[in-house]
């Protein structure tokens, strides 16, 4: 079961895929960010911050960059939203994300954020700072969740007629929050693929 404590910290780190803390996160992540609070959250760099997102081969992030999403709302008081940009550092196959390469017919997206998503980040973490007590924790009672959107992701010819077949995608997402955290799998698996998410828009080739 997880505690309120881990919901807290796992808002942060695991809410990239859009599910439950307890349900899509590898244990290993689980039992290595278990001790880790807000404080802790407040000491990250974001310049050092990177998303690791690993898709099939044939579909693309697209012309929208990612972006991480903050929501915070403490009881009783307005929904605060922190949009942080990321931008791809690199792309392929061999990008360096803990994993020593892709898996045969995928590749690997590097992402860091960007200037704006840098200085979100700071905003972020300075809401956060006047909302913790001296030892760490949130003085108010509330929810922070934070998301990473792809945006439309695009897909060639060949991986729109697998996926008009199978609907399933293959999805990885690796978070680091140092060079010295290293990285750490919030989710390796298949997602369901609805039939708005292939279709070409208009003008696409």
């Amino acid at each position: 079961m997880c505690t309120r404590r881990v919901l807290q910290i796992l808002a942060f780190i695991s809410a990239t895929l859009v599910i439950s803390a307890c349900a899509g996160v590898p244990f290993s992540t689980l039992w290595h960010y278990r001790n880790f609070g807000p404080k802790d959250f407040l000491k990250t760099e974001p310049s050092a911050l990177r998303v690791a997102i690993q898709l099939d081969d044939g579909v693309s992030l697209g012309r929208k960059p990612p972006e991480l999403k903050a929501i915070m709302q403490y009881k009783g008081e307005a929904e605060q939203t922190f949009l942080m940009p990321l931008k791809v550092l690199e792309q392929g196959p061999w990008v360096d994300a803990g994993t020593g390469g892709a898996e045969k017919g995928k590749h690997w997206y590097l992402l860091a954020l960007s200037d704006e998503g840098v200085k979100n980040y700071r905003r972020l973490q300075a809401e956060l700072a006047i909302n913790i007590d001296a030892s760490g924790h949130f003085e108010k009672h509330g929810q922070f969740t934070i998301r990473v959107s792809t945006g439309k992701l695009e897909y060639t010819d060949a991986a729109r007629a697998r996926l008009d077949k199978t609907r399933r995608q293959f999805t990885q997402i690796r978070l680091e929050l140092s060079s010295k955290d290293g990285f750490h799998t919030l989710y390796k698996g298949e997602v369901k693929v609805s039939p708005e998410m292939t279709r070409k828009s208009a003008g696409s080739g």
